[in-house]
């Protein structure tokens, strides 16, 4: 199972301290259901670098990007690939994200942290894959839009599956483009996508029926660890309601008035 990436929220969600909570416990959830890797998107550094690495070494989740750097530019934040070792394949998993995000990283230490910054996402991508050749397939995390995902898809080939997330839309049906296999991923965690694939005569993979994108709704049943952890979240949320309703700005009316912006007389 992958993500890949603005799993905490995206431009347009609140950084609130009960989202900030709720952050803590979605760590705590995608480790419970087995996340095998996941890639870091711009949106994910929404609560600080600092608060990220401490949810990624409590959760022992596996983050991922290629180019995803210190701020000297010579050494990466974290790993950009992982082995995944199946019963049949080998799977490589690679990540990027895209450059347009670098100053927002670099001024992710203004929440605690350090200040980050981004390589080039085409070159960080071909050293990736090198990383993985030996794998029986080859994933990349492209955290990027659909368009400069296509175009990295044209310009670098050894790419067998491409899994995209950035774009607030529903997930495409996923397809081919040429040789690469291309899937969409929907937001704010409302769909599960599903690639069945197989090999044919000529050794490429294709994918079987069953692939799409599910929608997570009240058709699935209820999985008792994750209910139990889901009331777990809603007793720390009763613990810190005072600070939470603490941390909320408050505006005196203008008109001298706690009903409303009129002057008594």
């Amino acid at each position: 199972m992958l993500d890949a990436g603005d799993f905490l929220g995206s431009a347009q969600s609140v950084s609130t301290l009960d989202a900030k909570l709720k952050a803590e416990f979605l760590f705590k959830g995608m480790a419970l259901v087995g996340y095998d890797a996941v890639a870091l998107g711009e949106q994910d550094f929404r609560y600080g670098e600092d608060f990220l690495k401490a949810q990624f070494a409590e959760s022992a989740l596996k983050s991922l990007s290629a180019n995803i750097m210190n701020l000297d530019g010579k050494s990466r934040y974290t790993a950009a690939t992982t082995l995944l070792k199946r019963e049949h394949y080998n799977v490589g998993v690679v990540s990027v994200l895209s450059t347009e995000h670098k100053a927002q990283l670099e001024d992710a230490h203004l929440l605690g942290g350090k200040a980050l910054t981004i390589s080039d996402t085409k070159a960080a991508l071909v050293e990736g894959l090198a990383e993985i050749k030996s794998a029986d397939l080859r994933v990349v995390l492209a955290h990027l839009s659909y368009d400069d995902a296509r175009t990295l898809v044209s310009e670098v080939s050894g790419i067998d599956v491409m899994i995209i997330a950035h774009e607030r839309q529903a997930p495409n049906a996923p397809h081919q483009v040429g040789s690469t296999i291309l899937a969409t991923t929907g937001y704010d965690g409302k769909w599960l996508g599903q690639l069945e694939l197989y090999r044919d005569a000529d050794e490429t993979w294709q994918m079987g029926s069953s692939t799409g994108a599910y929608p997570l709704d009240s058709g699935y049943g209820e999985d008792k660890e994750l209910a139990d952890l889901y009331q777990d979240y809603l007793e720390r949320l009763k613990g810190e309601a005072d600070k939470i309703v603490d941390a909320i700005k408050q505006e005196t009316p203008a008109g001298g008035s706690y009903v409303g912006g009129e002057v008594c007389t």
